[in-house]
């Protein structure tokens, strides 16, 4: 019996320990902490092409989740944003919530995780649209895809934006 509760003890312990790094031990989120500048485009449905620049940080917050924070020029428009990904422990998941200039409230993600990428996705519009960005470590740069697709399955907006670190951009 006192085996079992001994194991039981080191799960508990471990789990918390886990709990508490949040996501301060995923290899994807500590290769791209520090400054960095984005440029590329977005093409719509009608093929009007918008282009977009970038900068921002990232970095660990003091609970464990990761935070990209910086501006952006969208086509002529100017938007602060942020990027807030955490680990949800209870449910084994991670999550990201989405905020720019000029929506009142942030979107929420589910976010696929890997050492060299992240995948976050969204529900868009009627069921079945869906909002999906994708960013991939290629050597020293961010790859970045976006894809918002209507609920009929149509894309209506898609693009790249491609990140590299700015100088001095180490955290």
């Amino acid at each position: 019996m006192w085996r079992l509760t001994l194991a039981i003890a080191v799960l508990i312990s471990l789990y918390t320990v886990q709990a508490e790094e949040g996501l301060t031990a995923e290899v994807f989120f500590k290769s791209i902490a520090g400054h960095w500048i984005g440029s590329g485009q977005l093409v719509n449905a009608d093929g009007e092409v918008t282009d977009i620049q970038e900068d921002w940080t990232g970095a660990f917050s003091d609970d464990g989740s990761f935070e990209m924070k910086g501006t952006r020029i969208w086509g002529e428009d100017q938007q602060e944003f942020y990027w807030r990904f955490t680990h949800n422990a209870s449910l084994d998941l991670n999550e990201c919530e989405y905020w720019h200039t000029g929506i009142e409230e942030p979107v929420r993600f589910e976010v696929s995780l890997t050492d060299t990428s992240v995948e976050m996705k969204s529900p868009f519009g009627e069921p079945g649209g869906e909002l999906k960005v994708s960013n991939t470590l290629v050597e020293n740069k961010i790859e970045g895809e976006v894809s918002l697709v209507q609920g009929n399955g149509i894309e209506v907006l898609s693009g790249k934006v491609e990140h590299l670190k700015a100088d001095g951009g180490d955290e």
